[in-house]
């Protein structure tokens, strides 16, 4: 009896070790056996952006191929160095979105062993051997960020690659996934405050009259470099023109002063012929860099002249803002 106790007791040490064996086994394959192949078609050099206008993309395909002995999974993320990612030249930064198949796929790298989150990766999985899969990502830069004007740069991103073959994400690689932007020298200048000024009450007995002062204002008006202002325009005139006469006047002169930080510029029309364009001796800033704020239009009057013939007068006052300048 002890003897067949004693055979029974080896026997299920046997089965437990067997268990033990067969357990360890079951994940076995759980990571591919070789790193995969990945390749980047394009390093995403965005189009020269323009915060006024339309959002900057570039798209990319990333593929990834299986050279493991058996089928894989693999999952797909991207590093930056800080989230939101963004894009930097000096001080000024960029932010920007890698998005695909409706993912938006960065997450701050931590380190080996702190694999993305679900939100935040693409995921191919059974990749069978020597299969290639891709992935199409487009890097984007949202509207409206009005940065200073130059080049910025993301060079610390990377494309990840994990292997994700029992659905637990063990690291393989980081790939180069350089993104540039170039944003240019621009300004956007809204609607005045006052878009048309009537200057019926100034014509006394036929004659303008100096002394009646009209002003307005731009608000928000918005560089990513500094800029000039620049002024331009034509003489109140009737619609056909009237023919002149001895002592009479066929147009009505006026002037303008507008001004934006430290930039102020001045026209004056002399007659039927456009003013030339004035520009402000300096910059509406002294440093570089993106600037806001309000534009006033002030000292807007009609100049001293000869009785007018008779009829309805209309001019145009233009104002521009631009680094170019």
């Amino acid at each position: 009896m002890r003897l067949l106790r004693y055979f029974a007791e080896q026997l299920r040490a046997a089965f437990l070790i067997l268990a033990a064996i067969v357990g360890v086994s079951g994940q076995a394959h759980a990571v591919c056996s070789r790193a995969p192949t990945v390749s980047v078609s394009v390093q995403p050099t965005l189009p020269s952006y323009n915060p006024f206008m339309v959002a900057s993309n570039v798209t990319s395909v990333i593929s990834i191929t299986n050279n493991g002995n058996a089928a894989c999974g693999f999952s797909l993320s991207f590093s930056p160095n800080s989230i939101p990612a963004h894009l930097a030249s000096g001080a000024s930064t960029l932010t920007y979105t890698i998005v695909g198949s409706g993912v938006q796929l960065e997450y701050v790298w931590a380190g080996a062993g702190t694999p993305p989150t679900a939100a935040q990766r693409v995921n191919f999985l059974n990749v069978a051997k020597g299969a290639t899969v891709t992935q199409t990502v487009v890097t984007s830069v949202a509207t409206g960020q009005v940065v200073a004007s130059g080049t910025y740069t993301d060079t610390f991103v990377t494309a990840d690659v994990w292997d994700n073959t029992a659905n637990v994400l063990t690291f393989w690689s980081n790939n180069t996934f350089n993104i540039s932007e170039t944003v240019l020298a621009v300004c956007s200048l809204p609607a005045p405050t006052i878009a048309s000024m009537d200057f019926s009450s100034a014509i006394t007995l036929g004659l303008p009259n100096a002394a009646s002062i009209q002003t307005s204002a731009i608000n928000n008006a918005q560089c990513t470099s500094p800029t000039k202002v620049r002024l331009t325009g034509t003489s109140m005139q009737t619609s056909p023109l009237g023919t002149a006469r001895p002592n009479f006047d066929n147009f009505i002169d006026w002037t303008a002063t507008a001004t934006f930080g430290l930039a102020t510029a001045s026209v004056t029309t002399t007659g039927l012929t456009a003013a030339p364009a004035v520009n402000s001796a300096i910059k509406n800033t002294a440093t570089a860099g993106a600037t806001s704020g309000n534009l006033s239009i002030t000292n807007v009057h009609l100049v001293a002249s000869q009785h007018l013939l008779a009829g309805a007068y209309s001019g145009v006052l233009t104002i521009q803002i631009d680094p170019s300048f």
